[in-house]
């Protein structure tokens, strides 16, 4: 299940991050209503969301390749998805409404999160 999850988790942000690279105003004003109006926002949405993104979905096939490096990789994700709930959850407060995009992976980050944390602490020995 931890490996099913982790490869999972990483062809998602490859996808992810590569449809920011190729289609970033699309997928900006999918998913948020709005896309940058200037080259240097673009740059930085295929930058940030695409380049950043795609690069995290590899290391985690990666680490998924190897046995030993799992309970790693579940780590990772349960940071990379906290830290993404938190910024979310305080962009709701402080900058209005939220689409129901940003419901859903707030929700879908949180759940994510807890899955690998679940599913790491099964996975590290106990010491006796």
């Amino acid at each position: 299940m931890a490996k099913i999850l982790v490869q999972l988790t990483g062809l998602f942000f490859m996808g992810y991050g590569i449809g920011f690279a190729l289609f970033p105003v699309e997928m900006a004003n999918y998913i948020t209503g709005a896309s940058p109006s200037t080259a240097s926002g673009l740059m930085d949405l295929r930058a940030t969301y695409g380049g950043m993104t795609a690069g995290v979905g590899l290391v985690l096939l990666l680490l998924a390749a190897q046995k030993e490096h799992l309970a790693f990789a579940l780590l990772t994700i349960a940071i990379i998805l906290l830290f993404m709930a938190i910024s979310r959850a305080f962009g709701m407060v402080i900058d209005g409404p939220a689409n129901g995009f940003m419901y859903g992976y707030l929700v879908a980050e949180i759940i994510g999160a807890t899955i690998s944390l679940g599913l790491r602490h099964s996975m590290v020995e106990k010491p006796q």
